[in-house]
């Protein structure tokens, strides 16, 4: 059984696991399904994963409706900074941004419902993530802002970011908000 903990932001969660640990290592269920449908999770449809090194700054990501996705984020080896941005606008943090750092030894993966931008810095080599979502992807449905987006003014801790030319040419908050809300 997984213990959920709300953060200051409605619609993101830290799911909580057990860890089973032995003189072989350790065994943990990372979540299941059926205890999350109250926190707007469906189904587990789809899982990504990444590799990522030092440095490396992935985001921010969503997809649009109708393959909105909420997602369940699990740092497998290494660590991030993960972030996730509010674009709900009936939200009270909408357009605050959510921060904190994940590990394979924190013992919680984290729920980022619909509605959120997600991104992360990895803050060591061989950082590997794995994304369990509720919906599939679709090509036509993703959008991203600026991670480096001045509004944003995220305080990344790794001085050097490695960042795709794709993730680099992503609108800025203010330009993806003036095509998206009207």
């Amino acid at each position: 059984m997984t213990r959920i903990e709300k953060t200051a932001f409605n619609g993101i969660y830290k799911l909580h696991h057990n860890k089973f640990r032995d003189e072989r290592g350790f065994f943990s269920e990372l979540f299941r399904t059926g205890e999350l449908k109250e926190f707007g999770f469906g189904q587990v449809v789809q899982q990504n994963i990444s590799l990522s090194g030092r440095g490396v700054v992935r985001g921010l990501h969503l997809q649009t409706k109708p393959f909105e996705q909420s997602k369940i984020i699990s740092v497998i080896t290494g660590s991030v900074f993960d972030i996730a941005l509010d674009l709900r606008p009936d939200s009270e943090t909408y357009l605050k941004i959510f921060t904190i750092k994940l590990d394979m030894d924190s013992d919680f993966s984290l729920l980022i419902s619909r509605g959120f931008a997600h991104g992360f810095q990895a803050l060591e080599d061989e950082t590997v993530i794995l994304y369990s979502v509720d919906n599939l992807y679709s090509p036509d449905s993703e959008r991203g802002i600026n991670i480096f987006s001045k509004k944003l003014e995220i305080n990344f801790p790794v001085g050097e970011k490695i960042i795709s030319k794709r993730d680099e040419n992503l609108p800025d908050l203010s330009e993806f908000l003036g095509k998206h809300e009207k």
